[in-house]
């Protein structure tokens, strides 16, 4: 409950900040996601794709601060040991506060940091090695990340971006490789 409350906080500040700049300024677009799961959490999660909205406000001609909210659905993953196996799979919902600066008005490529709180729901299903029956079950949990990368604007409507992020947790973090395709209206 503290993490969602920790999400409503860091969308106000977003949005306070953005309410001292020019609102009639701002875009918002829509984002397709592919992403690749890191480390540990590469082992029980396959490739995911989904998508999000978001608003982009410029606060000068080099920085824009951006919020947005996603949904990726990540490739289930199946693993056995003897005669047992178990089908795991993972979706998220992240809720980012982003800035991205333009490295010079004249280049369009520009770098991207931010945080936010990533909605992580697991499931998985399979033999039960203890009575001989079966699994069902599910989970979900909040963590707070951290998003690093850069992207292209490929014309003043559509970019192109990278972001690795690093999301920590003493059990099992969910780090993940991401590129964005970005439609502004």
């Amino acid at each position: 409950m503290r993490k969602l409350a920790l999400a409503f906080v860091i969308l106000a500040l977003s949005a306070s900040g953005a309410m001292a700049m020019d609102m009639a300024a701002r875009t918002f677009y829509i984002h397709g996601i592919f992403s690749l799961p890191t480390g540990d959490f590469g082992d029980y999660a396959g490739n995911g794709f989904g998508g999000g909205v978001g608003i982009s406000v410029p606060h000068n001609d080099m920085l824009n601060f951006r919020g947005e909210v996603g949904y990726i659905m990540f490739g289930k993953e199946d693993f056995s040991y003897g005669d047992y196996s178990w089908e795991y799979g993972f979706s998220m919902i992240p809720i980012v506060a982003l800035a991205e600066y333009t490295f010079s008005p004249d280049t369009p490529v520009y770098g991207l940091g931010g945080v936010g709180l990533h909605i992580l729901r697991s499931t998985w299903e399979g033999d039960d090695p203890f009575s001989d029956g079966t699994i069902d079950e599910s989970d979900s949990e909040t963590k707070f990340g951290f998003a690093l990368g850069g992207g292209f604007n490929v014309n003043e409507r559509f970019s192109v971006e990278g972001r690795y992020t690093l999301i920590p947790d003493s059990d099992q973090s969910a780090d993940q490789l991401t590129i964005n395709g970005i439609l502004h209206f």
